[in-house]
């Protein structure tokens, strides 16, 4: 028969440091006040052989039965527990105690875990799998230690290790060496408060279980148990192993059509995947060649931009009747030519001519004699009109707005030049002094002319094409609401400016092409006047009549 020599405790609940409680033959008996700690001696024991979860040791966490102590010296925690058996009377045993240091059982938890219980920690510790064992001869042993360490980290995960003589084993393999001793957890080795009550109330039945577990018979039925439960479950494994090869027997056929469409699939992909490389290599030749021709153009773009800015500096210093003797040859013609008739234009809108417009009219005849675009009959009638609007305007003159792709510093050079040829075209015009004099006093800066100057650097929008927001803002610049656009004429001579006027829903747009812009789809202008402003003033009276 074996017994319990000794039980040793490190930290262990009440007990600080580290004791010996010796138990002698015979009856050993220990006594004291409540409270002392009698029942930690029974805890401690249930605790090392692993016979009871941690509520049967009245603790509700494994970590709970470390001596307090130790709480909050910064250290890692822990509770060593040894119980050592005589084995001197052992007899009819088989000694194959387990005793392999390489099979060392270790849990680690956190305690953040809410869904964590000692009752998962005890499962699994119980349903690790035996690994090898190494027998030993027990008649060779007088003693057996079996110890139990519980360390808590700092972070609050703690570990469970147990121990053979002092060689790292598992808790199954533990158990396995206790049943051997007669020593079950589900047995009465250890007799707690109330077992004895209770096995002298309960009825024959429940009375012979104890018997056979005292035998070591309940073992064995539990072991046939099992054993029927993994026979059920491998027929249970067989039938369904059956019932697939079944269908799959049945699915073959099926099977081998799909093998045969994957196949054909993947031969496919193979296929695609090479047209779309050579997709790739076709599409990035035709990149760089994009790229080379679009790096071409920036590069032209670039060298015209150059000579444009060296141009408007000459004209700024004003050079450009030199520049304009340079590349035309005649001494006549200017660099930057104003459109025909806009000076007459402009005069008649601001109430300048009066009835004097009368004396400029052959003047704008002279522009429309290639066009045909007016007969000679209507030359009188027309006359009246243009000079009755003339004189309206005297009373109320219009507002004028210029609107440009171009940047302020670009568009200030080329009006100002341009006003100085329509300022020398005014000396020459048959009218009075007087009125001659207004006019040149207003001519002598192009700012003095328009109530509305709007360049691409007023707005957001990229540069070089006419745009909605430029319209928006010159409308805003003249005090016109959003209510009255439609009395408001647009004039413009590119294709990309009448869809900006249409855009900005100005009233009328009129299209007036000259040589650059003759090319040009104008088709979204409300009116195209190919003779220019001569015909709008002549023959449309400025579409007021």
């Amino acid at each position: 028969m074996v017994f319990v020599k000794r039980v040793e405790l490190s930290r262990f609940k009440s007990f600080g440091g580290n004791n010996s409680v010796p138990f002698l033959p015979g009856f050993t008996v220990i006594s004291g006040p409540n409270g002392s700690g009698k029942s930690n001696i029974l805890d401690a024991l249930l605790f090392c052989l692993g016979l009871a979860r941690s509520k049967g040791m009245r603790a509700e966490r494994l970590p709970d039965l470390i001596n307090n102590s130790q709480n909050g010296n910064g250290k890692v925690m822990e509770t060593v527990v040894s119980v050592t058996f005589d084995l001197e009377n052992l007899e009819g045993l088989n000694n194959s105690i387990v005793e392999k240091k390489e099979d060392i059982n270790i849990i680690n938890y956190s305690e953040k875990e809410e869904f964590y219980t000692d009752n998962q920690e005890e499962n699994k510790l119980n349903n690790i799998e035996n690994k090898e064992e190494k027998k030993l001869n027990l008649e060779s042993l007088s003693e057996l230690k079996v110890t139990r360490r519980l360390r808590v980290t700092k972070g609050g995960s703690y570990a469970s290790t147990f121990y053979l003589n002092d060689s790292p084993c598992t808790a199954n393999e533990l158990h396995e060496q206790l049943n051997r001793l007669r020593i079950y957890p589900e047995g009465y080795n250890v007799v707690l408060q109330g077992d004895v009550t209770r096995i002298i109330t309960m009825n024959t039945k429940e009375r012979r279980g104890i018997i056979d577990e005292l035998a070591g018979v309940a073992e064995f039925d539990r072991k046939i148990e099992q054993t029927k439960a993994t026979l059920d479950g491998v027929k249970e494994r067989e039938e369904k192993c059956h019932i697939i090869q079944d269908e799959l027997i049945q699915n073959s056929a099926k099977l081998k059509q799909d093998s045969e469409k994957a196949a054909k699939y993947q031969k496919i992909k193979v296929q695609i995947q090479e047209k779309k490389q050579w997709e790739i290599v076709i599409n990035f030749r035709y990149l760089e060649q994009q790229k080379k021709e679009i790096e071409k153009q920036l590069l032209d773009l670039e060298i015209q931009q150059k000579n444009k800015t060296e141009l408007l500096i000459k004209i700024q210093k004003g050079d450009g009747e030199i520049l304009a003797k340079e590349l035309f040859k005649n001494p006549g013609k200017h660099f930057i030519e104003p459109m025909p008739g806009v000076a007459v234009f402009m005069a008649l809108i601001k109430g300048l001519l009066g009835e004097e417009i009368e004396k400029l009219i052959p003047d704008l005849l002279n522009d429309l004699k290639s066009r045909d675009l007016i007969d000679g009959k209507e030359i009188k009638r027309l006359s009246k009109y243009l000079i009755a609007l003339s004189k309206r305007f005297e009373q109320v003159p219009l507002k004028i707005a210029i609107v440009t792709s171009s940047i302020f510093y670009e568009a200030d050079i080329v009006l100002t030049e341009l006003f100085k040829v329509i300022y020398q075209q005014v000396k020459e015009w048959n009218i009075s002094s007087a009125r001659k004099k207004k006019i040149l006093k207003m001519f002598e800066n192009y700012r003095n002319v328009y109530d509305g100057f709007v360049t691409a650097s007023d707005s957001n929008e990229i540069r070089l094409k006419p745009h909605r927001d430029l319209y928006s803002i010159a409308m805003h610049q003249l005090d016109i609401p959003q209510s009255d656009f439609n009395k408001v004429i647009g004039l413009e001579d590119s294709e990309s400016g009448t869809f900006a006027i249409r855009a900005a829903g100005i009233g009328l747009c009129v299209a007036v092409p000259f040589a650059q812009t003759s090319g040009h789809n104008l088709e979204a202008a409300s009116h195209i006047a190919y003779g220019g402003l001569p015909e709008i003033m002549l023959k449309q009276i400025l579409y007021l009549k």
